[in-house]
């Protein structure tokens, strides 16, 4: 329930509320289920034993739920085709499907409100003896009952889960820093706990940082340029890539870090796997693809990593790994280093761990919770239907005594 729980606060924590795509959703949802309304009052002939206003109370619920219907449907698609990776735009879809089932709610209510006698006026051609007033009245009775059937509607969006059989993949490179200053830290058994969360359908690119020894710890600097400059993987001294085709084997391949490196080539290691990538990968098309690095922040032979080109400025690695698709994990528990400040101002996303497993699972799970194997936001979904609809199912008209 935690976990249930934690997920939607992601989604707050992400959500972009300061965008026009954030209030388009729900401005979309009112616009359509008025422009569905007025079209099917248009289409659908008027029925003799009801009157107008029954025919729209009808005409709005059922536009409701269609437009309900369609939003399940995107949230199941996206949530099965990890477009949530690169959009966060659950919240602000799971409030335009709130706001789609809220309307057959308080329009269900405001037609029960009609079941007087002489409310019954509005509802069915005018009664003339007692007779044929029952008659009206059970009518209608039974006309709002089959209202909730529509309620049906919205479940036929859960269809859309199907496409989840149809995943692509998905690229993950993790650059850890293994060096000897991370070795007491937590996160080794929060990477693996991530990893196996993680569905098959990830591959992964584990790059650690070995490759230096300790003599040329003190006589080996570069510049990010230098590096950048290199287009072959074993050009590089610094960093050991690693590719897993599933989760699982990544897995396997956490346990067997070691601490044993000398240094922390971070820049050279993210340019090494974007490389290595480029070599053996070119011609895989993926869904998504993430880069991110977890750190104690200080790159041991970077000189002057906040000044010169930078990695976003080359093209390839900018289509590779996007900004918004870069995510730096910093254990440093102070002020960003200049390669982790670089990063920043370039506009990826730096998270702050602590020294806790909590800490770093927090920081993955902002970074990779789309790529999970859970189903929480499908939950939250059937949730949201579930709750509206008994909500509707509850209300009746009132009695006419």
């Amino acid at each position: 329930m935690s976990e249930f729980l934690r997920s939607f606060s992601h989604y707050v924590e992400t959500a972009q509320f300061n965008t026009m795509v954030f209030w388009l959703f729900p401005l979309i949802t009112l616009l359509s289920i008025w422009l569905f309304t007025t079209i099917g009052l248009k289409l659908v002939a008027r029925k003799r034993k009801l009157t107008t206003v029954f025919i729209i109370h009808r005409a709005w619920i059922v536009s409701a739920l269609l437009v309900a219907m369609v939003w399940v449907g995107m949230i199941c698609y996206w949530w099965a085709t990890s477009w949530f990776a690169e959009h966060p735009w659950q919240l602000t879809l799971l409030f335009s499907l709130f706001i789609a089932l809220l309307v057959p709610v308080v329009v269900l209510y405001r037609l029960r409100n009609h079941y007087s006698r002489d409310g019954l006026k509005a509802l069915a051609p005018f009664a003339i003896t007692p007779f044929q007033f029952d008659q009206r009245m059970v009518f209608t009775r039974r006309a709002f009952g089959k209202n909730k059937w529509y309620y049906l509607i919205p479940l036929l969006g859960f269809t859309m889960l199907l496409f989840a059989l149809y995943k692509g993949q998905n690229m993950i490179a993790i650059v850890y820093d293994n060096s000897q200053s991370m070795e007491k830290t937590a996160a080794i058994d929060a990477l693996a706990e991530t990893f196996n969360s993680l569905q098959e359908n990830n591959e992964i690119i584990l790059t650690t940082l070995e490759g230096y020894v300790f003599e040329e710890l003190e006589t080996t600097s570069y510049s990010l340029a230098q590096v950048m400059d290199k287009s072959n993987s074993d050009d590089l001294k610094g960093g050991q890539v690693t590719l897993y085709n599933t989760p699982q084997l990544a897995l396997d391949g956490v346990h067997q870090i070691t601490n044993e490196c000398i240094g922390s080539p971070i820049g050279e290691a993210i340019w090494k796997t974007y490389l290595f990538l480029e070599e053996t990968k070119s011609d895989q098309p993926y869904s998504n693809q993430l880069l991110i690095a977890l750190t104690d922040g200080q790159d041991s032979f970077l000189e002057s990593p906040n000044a010169g080109e930078f990695f976003f400025d080359h093209e390839g690695f900018n289509i590779r790994f996007p900004v918004e698709n870069v995510y730096m994990i910093d254990y440093s528990e102070a002020a960003p280093a200049p390669l982790m400040q670089r990063f920043q101002d370039a506009g990826a996303e730096v998270f702050a761990a602590e020294n806790n497993k909590a800490a770093y699972l927090d920081a993955f799970d902002n970074a990779l919770q789309t790529f999970k194997g859970n189903g929480f936001l499908v939950y939250w979904t059937l949730l949201i239907v579930v709750v509206h609809t008994l909500v509707g199912l509850l209300i009746s008209p009132k009695k006419i005594i």
